[in-house]
């Protein structure tokens, strides 16, 4: 065995013979020199280089003098079942390659998309549709799932490289638009997705920065690089659906009333962009200011998601007058106080006794304020601990 630097990380321990496990073995680049391996010393050596670890999914064996062809021979001694997929089949992988390819490109190019390259805005406008942007995350990674098997194979066109990196691009653009986590690129192999983020990098998107929220101070800049007032009214749009889903457990019954009054600005306005974009910015800053202008006296993110929960439900079917809405409200503080302080103590959440003690003393809470529709107290007090546990952390600040 040739001596190695264990510091230097290009060094390499070259090997004559033995060392076929590799546990032994000082650094992980390893070269074997002159060695015919057969049988089950060849099975070894293969599974060894082929551990995986991280990001490292497998291993490659370079073939100069027909290890392939005893290979095959080594595995006869082995069940059909245990043996499948050990070796791949350029004749076989290489169309599924294409096939997969053209499935991907399938979901632009059957709805009307004829240039990928020049239509990217189209592309990403055919990816609205949740069915649509579902199915094609779907393909686009068993597009790159066998990508990832070839990538080194001379026999892969050009072309496919192209459009494997065109498609992340697209994906990319309309993830950032959507904020839709549908379209991360979540569990595909580093080597592709590190093919993708180059190119998407290229092209002037950081992969590794997030979509910019209505509450970031670049949130503007983005908007005004925008170019016209439609694709002004897209980002608007979405960045509003994506901020209204992350508060919509802390606080659900502003979130969807804040879904609503958006869903009804988008169809009222829908065919004058200029007037969206300008009910939009309104909506947007509205969104901004958070649950405090209905209850300005009260704390946004302690009192006001159980009273708006409370009130939502005790006013389903009937109208509240001034002192019902009073006493609901009146009732709800309380109930928040009396939340708050059992929550702070320790393991309330991982203790079934406690939590069900906590949602009795609710109950009659409800029924003693006497605003709940009768029967309905139990199932109130139950949503009442889960909005709890979901604002568990602005509970138990002092």
């Amino acid at each position: 065995m040739e001596k190695t630097d264990k510091t230097d990380p290009l060094s390499i321990l070259v090997v004559n013979n033995m060392l076929i496990t590799g546990f032994d073995a000082p650094v992980e680049q390893v070269l074997y020199l002159d060695r015919k391996i057969v049988a089950h010393d060849l099975l070894q050596a293969i599974a060894r280089v082929n551990r995986t670890h991280g990001p490292k999914k497998c291993g490659y064996v370079v073939d100069y003098i027909g290890v392939a062809r005893h290979l095959n021979e080594a595995l006869q001694d082995y069940d059909g079942e245990d043996t499948e997929g050990a070796l791949i089949d350029i004749s076989v992988e290489l169309p599924k390659l294409l096939d997969r390819r053209a499935r991907a490109v399938a979901v632009f190019t059957d709805r009307g998309i004829t240039d990928l390259q020049g239509q990217v805005d189209g592309c990403v406008d055919v990816l609205e549709d949740l069915k649509i942007r579902a199915d094609f995350i779907t393909k686009l990674r068993m597009f790159y799932d066998t990508l990832n098997m070839l990538e080194h194979r001379p026999e892969v066109p050009g072309d496919v490289f192209r459009d494997a990196k065109l498609l992340g691009f697209i994906n990319k653009v309309a993830a950032n638009l959507y904020r839709d986590p549908v379209l991360n690129l979540l569990g595909v192999a580093e080597k592709v997705k590190a093919l993708i983020n180059a190119h998407v990098s290229a092209r002037g998107i950081d992969p590794k920065i997030p979509p910019t929220t209505i509450t970031d101070a670049e949130f503007e800049r983005v908007l005004a690089g925008q170019p016209s007032s439609r694709a002004r009214a897209a980002q608007m749009q979405h960045a509003a659906r994506y901020h209204i889903v992350g508060f919509s457990h802390q606080n659900p019954a502003y979130a969807q009333k804040m879904s609503d009054k958006l869903e009804e600005i988008l169809q009222r306005f829908k065919d004058d962009w200029e007037a969206l974009e300008r009910e939009l910015r309104q909506f947007i800053e509205k969104l901004r200011q958070g649950d405090r202008n209905e209850f300005p006296d009260l704390d946004p993110k302690v009192q006001v998601p159980f009273v708006r929960l409370i009130l939502e439900e005790c006013s389903k079917g009937r109208e509240l007058n001034e002192a019902q809405r009073t006493a609901a409200l009146s009732a709800t503080l309380d109930m928040v106080e009396r939340i708050r302080q059992e929550v702070r103590k320790v393991g309330f959440w991982k203790n079934n006794a406690m939590r069900e003690l906590l949602t009795r003393s609710l109950v009659r809470d409800l029924d003693r304020a006497g605003v709940c529709p009768a029967g309905k107290e139990r199932d109130l007090a139950q949503r009442l601990v889960a909005l709890a546990r979901e604002n568990h952390e602005h509970l138990t600040r002092p």
